[in-house]
Formats: structure tokens, C-alpha cells, sequence
């Protein structure tokens, strides 16, 4: 991941190389090797150019392992299938290294120069440094309640680490890491809020049996903690559990109340259609009846006549 090294302008806009660093095992011992094997180091090899390309020759620096002395030598291709190679790349004020590279690693670290990645991997950097500044500056505004994390989420942390598990032990620094990210000592304020925050939990998971402190200051959990964080994990779960078919009750609760009220509003437009024919039948019965009597009343009048 590309970091910022800081350094004067004029200097780092010349910046544009790699530092690279080739670890070769002893030359009567690198044909029994097997690739990706871990190998004793027995020179580092600093190349500067190629010394000849159609027998595969670099030239440049080399260290045996043990002395401080550094000579000119080169070194076959052949070679390089046994080395562990590590890859440092400048540009600016920016720089990225990784160890041991693989194959798509030296591809990445090719395309850095080549179509000017390393500027897309900075401003993701600076993205990420930017929303861990903003979360981790976030903690001083909450009270101390707040950023304390409960008991389950720290050994959900320790159990969620494969340091710490391959290991077997933890130190409070690992912990913070772990828990809020490396840049929670982003202001000193912020860092003493974690740190004596951890510190009270640690204690208090000590006192109760849960975690052993060692002589050099680390932790290790016990029995009665790993008892402790299956048990509440597994209430953690059973709760969720209920949660979960809550919601779903309500959601089929919800939808049958809506089915209701479309069938409510279905019966009362009918109703309402019903009424408006029978107000049209008893408005035709009434003219009816209207023009028989004013018949009747007629022919009555001729009679009379």
C-alpha cells in the first residue's frame, strides 16, 4: 500500500524508480530447492542493469549474509525461480514496497510506472486514510461509554485474528489494532480514551478468571473465557434468531392488515354501486306510480263531466 515519505518538492518529483532487493540461497543448494520454499539466505543482490540479455546476466551489488561489505557481481536468471525477491517503488513523495513478491505482485508493481497505477492505489489510500480519520476522530465526541467495547466484542476480536490465535497471546497495542485500526493515535486525546478504556476491560476480564496477563505483559485467554464468549454467542444468536422471526411475524402481520383493508374498500365500493341502482330503481317506481295516479286522476275528471 503506496505511504507518504515526505521530503522536499524538488527532490521527490525526480523520484520515479524501484529499489529492488533479490535473496538467493546457496548456489550448491538451490537445485534441491522447490519453488515458493522457504530458503536460508545466503546473498542479497542488489541489480542495476542487465549485463547481457542473451545470456540472462544481471550486474549490479551484492551482500553475503553475515557481512556488512557490499562488491559488484552478477547473477544468472536461472537463479531467480529460488530467490525471494522484494520490490521497493518511488514516485514522488509516495512510495509502496512488498516482500517476497509473486508473480502478480511484480505484474502490479510493473504497471505502477508503466500506465501510472500507483495513482489510482494513492487516492484509494488517501480515500481510506480520510474515512478512518473522520471514524476514529468521531470517537472523541461520544461519551467514554461509548467507545468502550463490550467483553464479547473484544474476545470476537481475539478469536477473529490469526496472529493472535497462531500465537496463543495478545498484547493490549494488538488489541487497539485490532478493534479501531492503526490510526486511532491519530490525536493523543483519542489514544488515551482507547487506551485507558482497554486497560479497565483487560483488568476486569483478568479479575474474573477470563484472561491470564503474562510476565511481559500480554494476555492469553482461558477456559472460562472461551466458556464465556461461546455461551454468549450463542444467546447472541438466539436472540437474532427471535428477532428474525419477529420481523417476519410483523411483516405477515402487516400484509394481512393491508389485505383486509383492499377487501373493505372492495366491499364498500359494491355496497355503494348496490346503492346507487337501487336509488335508480325506487326513482323509476316512483315516476311510475306518479303517472298511473295522474292517469287515474284524468279519467276520473272526464267521468265526472
Amino acid at each position: 500500500m503506496p505511504y507518504n515519505e515526505g521530503g522536499s518538492a524538488p527532490e521527490n518529483d525526480k523520484k520515479n524508480h524501484y529499489r529492488i532487493c533479490i535473496h538467493l540461497p546457496n548456489p550448491q543448494l538451490a537445485h534441491k530447492l522447490k519453488p515458493n520454499e522457504d530458503i536460508p539466505i545466503y546473498m542479497s543482490f542488489f541489480p542495476e542493469e542487465i549485463y547481457s540479455v542473451f545470456f540472462r546476466l544481471f550486474k549490479g551489488k551484492k551482500r553475503y549474509s553475515g557481512l556488512d561489505k557490499v562488491t559488484d557481481g552478477i547473477i544468472s536468471a536461472d537463479y531467480l525461480r529460488f530467490a525471494r525477491i522484494d520490490v521497493e517503488y518511488l514516485r514522488g513523495n509516495w512510495s509502496t514496497k512488498e516482500h517476497d513478491c509473486s508473480i502478480v505482485t511484480l505484474i502490479k508493481f510493473y504497471l505502477y510506472r508503466k500506465i501510472g497505477l500507483i495513482h489510482l492505489s494513492v487516492l484509494k489510500e488517501k480515500c481510506n486514510h480520510y474515512i478512518k480519520k473522520r471514524r476514529i476522530k468521531n470517537l472523541t465526541k461520544n461519551p467514554v461509554i461509548s467507545v468502550i467495547k463490550g467483553k464479547f466484542e473484544l474476545y470476537q476480536a481475539i478469536m477473529s485474528d490469526e496472529n493472535v490465535l497462531s500465537e496463543g497471546q495478545f498484547s493490549e497495542k494488538q488489541l487497539a489494532d485490532i478493534l479501531f485500526g492503526y490510526d486511532y493515535m491519530v490525536d493523543i486525546s483519542t489514544f488515551n480514551l482507547v487506551d485507558n478504556a482497554l486497560t479497565w476491560i483487560l483488568e476486569a476480564c483478568v479479575e474474573d478468571g477470563e484472561l491470564r496477563e503474562t510476565a511481559d505483559g500480554h494476555y492469553s485467554i482461558t477456559a472460562k473465557g472461551i466458556h464465556y464468549f461461546t455461551t454468549t454467542r450463542e444467546a447472541i444468536q438466539n436472540r437474532e434468531n427471535i428477532n428474525s422471526l419477529t420481523l417476519q411475524q410483523l411483516k405477515v402481520q402487516r400484509s394481512v392488515s393491508w389485505l383486509t383493508y383492499l377487501l373493505l374498500l372492495t366491499a364498500l365500493v359494491t355496497a355503494l354501486s348496490q346503492a346507487e341502482s337501487a336509488c335508480d330503481g325506487y326513482d323509476w317506481l316512483r315516476e311510475r306510480l306518479s303517472l298511473d295516479l295522474m292517469g287515474q286522476c284524468t279519467k276520473s275528471l272526464k267521468e265526472s263531466d
